[in-house]
């Protein structure tokens, strides 16, 4: 393969990575999860590696993407029963309400805690994580489909197409995942 080939390549590998980081990311602001989330900002690729066997693309998120993707059933199963992963216990654990602690002043929940201002957080702040964190247990999480609708068999032909079309149909890509 000569250079520019491979260089044409790379450009439409990163075109197609940057397209689909937008689209994730508005997929992710459709269901009310901003740019700013802590989500959002961790979609990013990790570069294009030339491999002796072709090119290699790593897009990655946060480990918990695939719980927004696929939605999590909640313990009473009366609201979103339809998740693909389920809570095992019935206790909420420390690392959740931490977690949701953490997430209360970025999403503004309570005005009096300011993010990044105090280390120890209120017994407000304590109440508020646990009880969210309850509800979450209880009632579980809808799945958004961002990550689904964004890498599927759809846009994988739209890569292939992309990389044919760079190098002028004198090339046939097949694409691995």
């Amino acid at each position: 393969m000569t250079t520019e080939m491979s260089n044409k390549i790379g450009e439409a590998l990163e075109e197609w990575s940057n397209g689909r980081l937008e689209f994730a990311r508005v997929e992710l602001e459709k269901n009310k999860i901003g740019r700013t989330s802590m989500l959002a900002q961790s979609l990013r690729d990790n570069g294009i590696m030339v491999t002796p066997g072709g090119f290699k693309l790593e897009i990655v998120a946060n480990d918990y993407y695939q719980f927004v993707d696929q939605g999590v059933k909640g313990l009473n199963n009366q609201k979103f029963n339809t998740g693909k992963f389920a809570f095992k216990t019935r206790f909420v654990s420390r690392a959740m309400i931490n977690s949701i602690r953490d997430w209360i002043p970025r999403k503004g929940l309570i005005k009096t805690i300011k993010p990044g201002a105090i280390k120890t957080p209120t017994e407000e702040a304590d109440a508020a994580a646990f009880a969210i964190a309850y509800s979450i247990k209880q009632k579980g999480l809808k799945g958004t489909l961002f990550w689904s609708n964004t890498f599927n068999e759809k846009s994988y032909q739209a890569l292939t197409a992309l990389i044919e079309n760079k190098l002028g149909g004198e090339f046939r890509a097949t694409i691995k995942i």
